[in-house]
């Protein structure tokens, strides 16, 4: 009996281990796809986002992420020029296909302007409705930098 108990334990274990690289080879080619909703306005904060981004980046391969971080509110001031202490940071997530946009709403809201952002920040017309299109799209919804 504690033969075949020891048995069916080294099989199942077998078992698990070939089914889990099955699935990791299945998951090999899937793109991942997510959407950050960033509104922290402590730098701090974006520092725990971009890590929540890059981190995704390095789990799944950049090769298999679509990734998108859409700023409004009062985290506006990260994708501006003048944070030099994040431009190199998020020139080389955008570099690797991170998308950066801000919400045109609150750039009028607090009064910013195209020329005072980095030159690789896309606009949007609401951060709400890009929000909601792209989980209509299939992406993740990611609440960070909270």
């Amino acid at each position: 009996m504690h033969r075949r108990t020891s048995l069916m334990a080294l099989f199942t274990g077998a078992a698990a281990v070939l089914t889990g690289r099955r699935t990791a080879a299945a998951l090999a080619g899937k793109m991942h796809r997510a959407v950050f909703d960033l509104t922290a306005e402590a730098p701090e904060r974006w520092d725990a986002a971009l890590r929540n981004v890059e981190n995704l980046r390095l789990a799944f391969g950049p090769e298999h992420v679509e990734a998108r971080v859409v700023v409004h509110g009062k985290a506006y001031p990260l994708l501006q020029k003048t944070n030099t202490a994040m431009g190199e940071r998020l020139r080389a997530l955008q570099e690797g296909g991170v998308r950066l946009c801000l919400c045109r709403n609150t750039m009028r809201r607090f009064n910013v302007t195209q020329e005072s952002l980095f030159p690789f920040v896309e606009t949007v017309d609401a951060a709400v409705a890009e929000l909601v299109r792209q989980q209509e799209a299939g992406f993740a919804y990611l609440k960070v930098g909270v």
